[in-house]
Parts: structure tokens; C-alpha cells; sequence
């Protein structure tokens, strides 16, 4: 079943203005109440204290620095900016596809990607979107930041859109080494457009060079999984993809996915470029 806050919701934004100020013990709390919202709106405080492991004289302190008055306002608030999703998607789900067979963890796994996915889709604006399109067919030239998990989604938006939007693309962190990033920044002006992507654990080198970039006139794109993200403060246009995964620390599902989706709609730009590619592919099998 698949569960989200809208990241650009009031509560949200609220979380996220509020999380670096955050103690430890806040910032648990915060980050359980957005991975879980549904289960939260169910929970009393003492449950809400119990699962996130917490006192509930330190839910009562949490929720008055987030900005409420009481828990019960915090619950109501979770309550109107919900997005759920109850759609006939679901009854296409592992849970109801043929009752009679055992899911195996694999359904499982792939199951929680389809929700990440289905959940960056409704967390996506026709605004936002038609930004960060705008921006990547405009730039005078593009900066791709990623590691870790982030690293895949990097490489295949370094290679889509530099066939794509025929520009000078650089996936800068794919060398891993900081000096040479931190060499390249210095000469980000204004007119390069910067992707940065991050998801738990966030890389500080993404957030960084990110900030200089910034700072020297560059346009910030972040695809992040939430709004208590690093990157957030930065960006000048977000997509915000989920990265739960009940197993590991995160899933890259979605953003890979979302890499994809960009890569298409710069494609869909360039049909001239498109037609030639798809008429040369198959004789290049055979090269």
C-alpha cells in the first residue's frame, strides 16, 4: 500500500524549515513521523512515543518546536496534507494478484519500488516539472553531482542528456575524487545548471559542491527523497523521490527511475535526434 506526504505540503515544509534545528532525538521522531504518516495518524501519543522511541513528554516538546499547539493539531495537520493513493492500482497489487499464491520477498521487495515510483509521481507538480526541463534545455552546460546509489542515476543522465540536449554534460563526482570536483566547481558560472541527487545516507560532497555552485550563479536541479533533506535549502527546483526500503537503508527505485523519465522528456525535445538514433540502432548490433 502505498503512503506519502506530499513533500510540498504545509506540514512538510514545516519539518523541513525545522530539522536542522532538530536535537537527535527530534530528528528521529520527524524522520519516522514522514517515513510513516499513515500509521501516525492512528497512534496516540504514548504510540507515537513507543514507536519512535521516545518519551511522550519529548513528543509534547517535539510538537510545540514544530510549530502546533498540541499533538492533536500535529495528528489533524498530518490528516489534511496526506496523499493516498487508493487507486485501482491497487487491486493489481501482489496482496490481491492471484490470492491463492505465497508472496516470496522478491514480490516483496519489488512491491515497496512500485510504491516508491507511484509516490514520485504524485509528489510532481506540472510546474516543477516543466522547470527543471526548461532549465536542462536552456543551460549552457550541465553538472551532474551523485555517489553511492546516486551514482547509477548520475550515469545514466550524463549519457541521456548529452545525446539528448547536445550539451556539454560532466558527471563530475564519477572520477570520486574531491579535488577534482572542488577544481571543477571553480569554474561553474551562471548559465550551467547543477543535478544534484542524494538519498539517505546523504553525501556531504553532493551537498557541498552543490552550495558552491550555488553560490557562484549556477541553477540548483535536486532530485532527493524527502523534504528534511540537505539538498532542500539549496535547490532552485526539487523532485522528490521516495528511497524506503524495509530492509536496507534505501532504494534507489525511484530515482532511477525518475533519471529515466528526465532523459525521455529532454528526448521528447530533440525528435530529429530521436529518429536518427532509433534508425541507426540496429545496424550498430551488428558492427
Amino acid at each position: 500500500m502505498s503512503q506519502t506526504l506530499n513533500p510540498k505540503s504545509d506540514f512538510a515544509n514545516r519539518m523541513s524549515a525545522a530539522y536542522p534545528s532538530f536535537s537527535k532525538s527530534y530528528r528521529r521522531i520527524a524522520d519516522f513521523v514522514l517515513a510513516r504518516p499513515l500509521d501516525v495518524v492512528a497512534m496516540s501519543i504514548e504510540g507515537l512515543a513507543q514507536s519512535s522511541g521516545s518519551s511522550t513528554a519529548t513528543i509534547t516538546r517535539f510538537v510545540r518546536a514544530a510549530g502546533y499547539s498540541g499533538y492533536g493539531e500535529f495528528r489533524e495537520k498530518i490528516v489534511s496534507d496526506f496523499q493516498f493513493e487508493a487507486s485501482e492500482n491497487n487491486k493489481n497489487s501482489p496482496e490481491n494478484h492471484e490470492s491463492g499464491l505465497k508472496k516470496s520477498f522478491l514480490h516483496t521487495a519489488l512491491s515497496d519500488s512500485s510504491d516508491n515510483i507511484r509516490d514520485a509521481i504524485a509528489n510532481i507538480d506540472a510546474a516543477s516539472s516543466a522547470a527543471f526541463i526548461e532549465a536542462l534545455i536552456n543551460a549552457r552546460r550541465i553538472i551532474i553531482l551523485g555517489t553511492g546509489a546516486s551514482h547509477y542515476a548520475a550515469t545514466l543522465l550524463e549519457e541521456g542528456l548529452a545525446l539528448y540536449t547536445e550539451k556539454n554534460v560532466i558527471n563530475v563526482l564519477s572520477r570520486g575524487a574531491s579535488q577534482y570536483a572542488n577544481n571543477f566547481v571553480r569554474s561553474v558560472d551562471e548559465g550551467d545548471v547543477v543535478i544534484a541527487i542524494s538519498m539517505p545516507r546523504y553525501s556531504n560532497n553532493t551537498v557541498q559542491l552543490s552550495k558552491a555552485a550555488k553560490q557562484k550563479g549556477a541553477v540548483i536541479l535536486a532530485i532527493t527523497d524527502s523534504p528534511t533533506s540537505p539538498l532542500v535549502p539549496v535547490a532552485d527546483v526539487i523532485f522528490f523521490a521516495p528511497a524506503r526500503n524495509r530492509l536496507l537503508p534505501n532504494s534507489p527505485a525511484a530515482i532511477f527511475a525518475l533519471a529515466d523519465a528526465i532523459v525521455t522528456a529532454v528526448a521528447e525535445r530533440r525528435p530529429d535526434i530521436v529518429t536518427s538514433t532509433i534508425g541507426t540502432a540496429p545496424d550498430d548490433l551488428f558492427l
